[in-house]
């Protein structure tokens, strides 16, 4: 398997998983607007702070994953073409 290939699967994956990021987090957020404000602005927080410690506890996870799945599958794909482009 080429690099080529490895960027489609990438791709192919992280297109499949973000609609399910999508519906887990506007599941959560449902949830957080119903806390007081106090509360509201450390959940918030906390789902800020889950993207960057890639913990899988909160829903921007599943979100943060499929991007990265995404734009590194399309990378691979562009460094696969302009290689050909360039040989």
């Amino acid at each position: 398997m080429n690099t080529f290939g490895i960027g489609v699967i990438m791709l192919v994956v992280g297109i499949g998983l973000f609609p399910f990021g999508v519906i887990y987090f506007k599941q959560s957020w449902n949830e957080y607007k119903k806390l007081p404000s106090n509360k509201k602005k450390v959940a918030i927080f906390l789902e800020i702070l889950d993207v960057f410690s890639l913990s899988s506890s909160l829903s921007t996870w599943l979100i943060f994953i499929s991007l990265l799945l995404i734009i590194g599958g399309s990378g691979l794909i562009f460094l696969y073409l302009t290689r050909a482009m360039f040989k």
